[in-house]
């Protein structure tokens, strides 16, 4: 300081007068420092306003020590961190002048008036004042940053303050940092925009801070999914993350990373920090007040009263908002909403179950659930309180308020967190869950647990028997009870249903004359539903729930159902189920009709709204099959094995149902690709052994992919003569365009490349009619390159040549990527050149296996080859051959 006379009588410790020194484990925040400076030059003050440890002085530390804050080299930088001492209009002035003083700001007059300061709340305006006027003089930029401003409370203080911010000269900025905000008039400062404010929301740490913070700080190594389960459970709270790191440092290896990270926040540590900062400072009406209203994720006035029995919740709960201790919601024109940080409210959960009694604590959860608003937050206090038998009934009661079960609007913990005793003697309950497990595909379960649901219910007459048989008809159908399924529906229309509650039954017959071949009973099942044109949104569910675009093979105009898709998503327009399956339906006639582009769009949209709906598992595995034949028209083969080959590794119904589709995809990419070996395995593993009873799809799938297997020896004729001999089997079959029509083409392709032309465009001619006049070029498309020439035949001969125009149009045909070596004249298809490189970096037939998607008997098929066509007998000297070759 210049000078400690007149400082005397305060005794100001420099400590108090210089920013605190950067910790070597701060993380540099280049995003809050501009954020910070943005405010600066814009208002007089700039309130930096959060709880403890969301880095409210590290922020305001880094932001001056930075070369620009202080603006021009003849400004005035000072620095302020205040304390209790500290409230009190002239201990307050006088070390403000300190501040000022130490930054080498000591004017005579500042000095002159600062001894006249002796009696409180009497001589601080003539201080101010002489302050302010010698502020005006400094030639550059004064900033004054008050630290921990939380402290001072004195009311004549923050007047003296809010007077002096007020007439700040233009240069002049004050930065004041605090746990809540202070008594000031920030509303008026706000409206005359001389306030600036930095919060939580800015201060949390993001995703790539919380990367820097944990791994190049901490040196943690965490993977990106413990990165985001941490800054989603702390909400970014920068104190938390650095207590969970120095949790995490000491981990030994054996512990299990996973566990470790979700317990990290919920360590000693961290509970001492949020008691003692957070807590503990609130008096103990305030803390019972946050205590009981923790168990609402959402609070307002009304139920904050009904659960505390505290008249003034609305005062207290806009007080917990002015000391950061809650935020307030959009609420929109209702009234205001308020929720704790998530971290926070657990804590106080936690506190409340350690220091409540037990009786209190289930109490609180009872007046929960006759204050909430809706059913699932009713019932989830119920079962909080163990109050099951109402909870049960409440369940009951929303799924019976329900027209048919196309989806329980509940989520599954809320049923499964009944006791199983209550749930054995409910089949209600037992209904809603397996109905959940229907909707996500998850079809073994369902179908036992409904068939004797089924059973209990027709025994006893209750009105739940139509919606339980239409949940065990459709699991019926999905593991291939093609009686129970068939018997179910049956059962399920003799019933006195109103007319559009035959949605379920009728969906059911639909897919059971599909599976039957049973054209004409496909198109009566549909028109039918159409006709029935259902008003009730959950009807409309039920109905777009049992399609998709597999359907639209049957010799129905798509355009109808289309029309009547968009109808019924017209009708519902908030359903995310409607969303989800109408854009299932409606992705795969896009595709069918050409555009590519708008159906792996409508694919992105549905795979968002099924996600919204709470995950519709059965139609992930439909969005991959548009997606497929989306890939096989292009010839990304790459993309056909990642959506391939894990659902044929799947073993549940819904990917059962789907494998003669997967399995034909995949096998066709191969046969493309010129991989014999790869094409085979698909044949041995998922076809060779299909059994009469898995339908005609999977026979059709065998014959097509053995007449592949034909082709690629170059056994044309044979495999021509396979595939005319499996489609007189099997005429039915060939209405469905979408998974059999294909066979006559290839028959076609097959005769064609015999060399008999005219009887090969006899051939096409028929399907192709059929198809263009339905507008179907995708079908077409998506058999790729071995069809072309066969459509270049056809367009030269003028059959059909505009459909299959736009058929070629949709095709991109890869260029050959293989490899002629020169030293045997033998060609490398592609599949063994990626074999080949994988061999040469070292990898084993089991990582090759798994790298590629294929079986490891093929890797070694492909290594035999290669072998052969190298001219070497190990696969050390197929390495350096490829090495020299330059293929690697």
């Amino acid at each position: 300081m210049a000078t400690d006379g007149p400082l005397d009588p305060w005794a100001i410790a420099r400590t108090k007068l210089r920013r605190p020194a950067p910790s070597r484990r701060v993380v540099g925040r280049d995003r809050i420092t501009e954020h910070l400076d943005g405010l600066v030059v814009d208002h007089a003050f700039t309130l930096i306003s959060a709880p403890a440890g969301w880095g409210k002085t590290t922020a305001a530390a880094a932001w001056f020590a930075d070369a620009d804050a202080t603006g021009a080299s003849d400004g005035i930088g000072a620095w302020l961190t205040l304390d209790a001492g500290d409230d009190d209009v002239d201990a307050f002035w006088a070390a403000v002048a300190a501040a000022l003083v130490e930054a080498g700001f000591s004017p005579s007059t500042l000095l002159t008036a600062l001894r006249t300061v002796r009696s409180p709340t009497t001589e601080w305006r003539r201080f101010a004042a002489a302050l302010v006027n010698d502020l005006a003089e400094v030639g550059g930029d004064v900033v004054l940053v008050l630290d921990d401003l939380q402290t001072v409370s004195d009311e004549v203080t923050l007047q003296s303050l809010a007077a002096f911010v007020d007439v700040l000269p233009a240069r002049a900025r004050i930065v004041a940092t605090t746990r809540n905000d202070p008594d000031l008039p920030l509303a008026l400062l706000r409206v005359r925009g001389r306030l600036g404010e930095l919060r939580a929301d800015i201060l949390r740490f993001e995703p790539d801070e919380v990367d820097r913070l944990l791994n190049d700080v901490h040196h943690l190594g965490l993977d990106p999914e413990s990165l985001r389960r941490l800054t989603e459970r702390t909400e970014g709270w920068p104190a938390v993350l650095v207590l969970a790191g120095s949790s995490l440092e000491g981990l030994p290896p054996e512990r299990d990373r996973d566990a470790a990270v979700r317990d990290a926040v919920a360590t000693r540590d961290i509970h001492q920090f949020l008691s003692a900062e957070l807590l503990d400072t609130c008096p103990e009406a305030e803390r019972q007040f946050l205590l009981k209203t923790s168990i609402l994720p959402l609070i307002d006035a009304g139920r904050a009263r009904a659960i505390t029995g505290v008249d003034n919740a609305s005062t207290i709960l806009e007080h917990f908002v002015d000391i950061n201790l809650a935020g307030r919601l959009d609420a929109g024109s209702g009234p205001p909403v308020y929720r704790y940080n998530k971290l926070f409210a657990e804590f106080l959960r936690a506190e409340l179950a350690r220091t409540s009694s037990d009786d209190l604590v289930v109490d609180l959860h009872g007046r929960a659930a006759a204050a909430a608003g809706t059913d699932e937050e009713a019932i989830g206090y119920l079962l909080a309180a163990r109050r099951w038998d109402e909870a049960a009934d409440r369940i009951e009661a929303v799924g019976r308020a329900q027209q048919v079960l196309t989806l329980v609007r509940l989520p599954s913990p809320l049923l499964d967190a009944l006791p199983a005793e209550t749930q054995a003697a409910r089949p209600w309950i037992r209904l809603l869950r397996s109905a959940i497990d229907v909707r996500h595909g998850d079809m073994v379960e369902a179908h036992r647990v409904l068939a004797g649901v089924v059973d209990e219910l027709r025994d006893t007459g209750d009105d739940g028997l139509s919606r339980a048989l239409s949940a065990f008809s459709e699991a019926a159908a999905a593991v291939g009870d093609w009686e129970g399924a068939g018997g179910a529906a049956a059962e399920l229309l003799e019933l006195p249903l109103q007319p559009s509650q035959r949605v379920p039954a009728l969906a059911t017959a639909v897919w059971l004359s599909y599976y039957d071949g049973d054209t004409e009973g496909v198109v009566a099942g549909i028109e039918e539903v159409i006709d029935l044109d259902p008003s009730d949104p959950q009807v409309c569910e039920g109905w777009l729930l049992a399609l998709d675009f597999k359907l639209l093979g049957a010799p129905i105009d798509p355009a109808v159902v289309e029309a009547h898709c968009l109808r019924l998503q017209r009708r519902a327009p908030e359903s995310a189920v409607l969303d989800a399956t109408a854009s299932g339906l409606r992705a795969g006639l896009a595709f069918l009709r050409g555009d590519v582009t708008a159906a792996l769009a409508l694919v992105d949209s549905g795979r968002l709204a099924g996600d919204r709906a709470g995950g519709l598992g059965w139609l992930a595995h439909e969005f991959d099959l548009v997606e497929l034949m989306a890939a096989l028209a292009r010839s990304r083969h790459e993309e056909v094995e990642r959506l391939a080959v894990p659902r044929l590794r799947d073993d549940d119904p819904i990917a059962l149902l789907n494998r003669p589709q997967n399995a034909h995809a995949l096998a066709r990419s191969r046969w493309i690709r010129g991989d014999r070996p790869g094409l085979e395995s698909v044949y041995a593993d998922h076809l060779e052994h299909a059994r009469p009873e898995d339908g005609y799809e999977m026979a059709l799938a065998q014959a097509s992919v053995a007449h592949m297997i034909e082709r690629s020896a170059g056994n044309h004729q044979l495999a021509a003569d396979r595939l005319a001999a499996t489609l007189e089997a099997v005429p039915s079959a060939a209405a469905f365009a979408i998974s059999q029509g294909h066979l006559a083409l290839d028959l076609a392709a097959a005769l064609l490349a015999t060399g008999a032309e005219h009887e090969a465009l006899n051939r096409a001619r028929g399907p192709l009619g059929d198809l263009e006049a339905r507008g179907l070029a995708g079908i077409v498309a998506q058999l790729g390159e071995p069809v072309v020439p066969l459509l270049h035949a056809a367009r030269d001969r003028g059959v059909h040549a505009e459909f299959v125009g736009r058929a070629l149009a949709m095709m991109t045909i890869a260029p050959a990527t293989g490899f002629d070596v020169p030293t045997t004249g033998e060609h490398l298809s592609p599949r063994e050149l990626e074999v080949l490189r994988l061999v040469a970096a070292g990898a084993g037939n089991r990582d090759i296996a798994d790298q590629l998607f294929i079986a490891e008997r093929t890797v070694k098929s492909h290594m035999t080859a290669i072998l052969r066509k190298l001219g070497v007998t190990s696969r050390t000297q197929a390495a350096g051959e490829a090495r020299r070759l330059g293929l690697v």
